[in-house]
């Protein structure tokens, strides 16, 4: 296997895109980690390929359950509500407590030391999903599985939005993996939300809000009936993300 590989970047738009080729993600706000086994040896390299293992032990004494490959994915912190906390990620390895952190595995890129980057990213999730419920069972702790919408990327987002959360990554389900930044991979985030003075809740680019649990849980059913609740916005500011775009 090769022992680092660039990773694919999200191209910044405005909507999400229509149609049944696509599939949609809930975007994480954490660190986007290169996860590498080989004969039960774990590295885990940032997307500029640092490796930065030591700081996130016991993801990489998790990981060793699974057999040779390399996982793409993100390094999140979780708050007491369940919701991606990238300010409590910042302090976690700040103060070198990161046992608590959780990896979110959304792609599978080498399994057993054959490239899967030009199969269908479907065919892909498919293989990661089955990979990770054998090492791990259901009840997944350190590494989890990303799951994804089929269909209704402008309904995912505007359930997003009602959650607060950050937006959505949008893929084409049957393109390859290629490093750098494609237009196979699209990121559109949530408008500002307005509320009144007496209202306000705190929002910023590095809490994504609540609801988290319930968004890892929705159908496509229920993100379209969410997205029917009305909300007040003005046009998007662009947040900085650390994660895919």
């Amino acid at each position: 296997m090769l022992l680092f590989i660039a990773p694919q970047l999200c191209a910044s738009v405005e909507r999400p895109p229509s149609g049944n080729d696509w599939i949609h993600e809930i975007a994480f706000d954490g660190y986007r980690i290169q996860m590498r086994v080989e004969d039960g040896n774990v590295t885990l390299k940032t997307r500029n390929g640092l490796d930065w293992t030591p700081k996130f032990g016991a993801i990489a004494t998790a990981a060793g359950a699974l057999p040779d490959c390399i996982v793409d994915g993100e390094i999140v912190a979780l708050d007491h509500q369940g919701s991606p906390d990238f300010a409590g990620l910042q302090a976690s390895l700040s103060d070198g407590k990161t046992d608590e952190l959780i990896f979110f595995a959304f792609d599978l890129l080498f399994l057993g030391g054959q490239d899967l980057r030009q199969q269908s990213l479907m065919d892909r999730k498919q293989a990661l999903k089955g990979l990770i419920e054998k090492s791990f069972g259901k009840d997944q702790a350190e590494v989890r599985y990303v799951e994804h919408f089929e269909s209704g990327g402008e309904a995912v987002l505007k359930s997003a939005c009602r959650m607060s959360l950050e937006g959505i990554v949008s893929k084409r389900a049957a393109a390859r993996y290629a490093s750098g930044r494609t237009s196979a991979w699209t990121k559109s985030t949530q408008p500002m939300v307005f509320s009144p003075p007496n209202q306000r809740t705190r929002f910023s680019a590095i809490s994504l809000g609540r609801g988290l649990s319930r968004v890892a849980k929705m159908t496509p059913q229920r993100a379209k009936k969410n997205a029917q609740t009305s909300i007040q916005v003005i046009p998007p500011e662009r947040l900085h993300s650390r994660s895919r775009d």
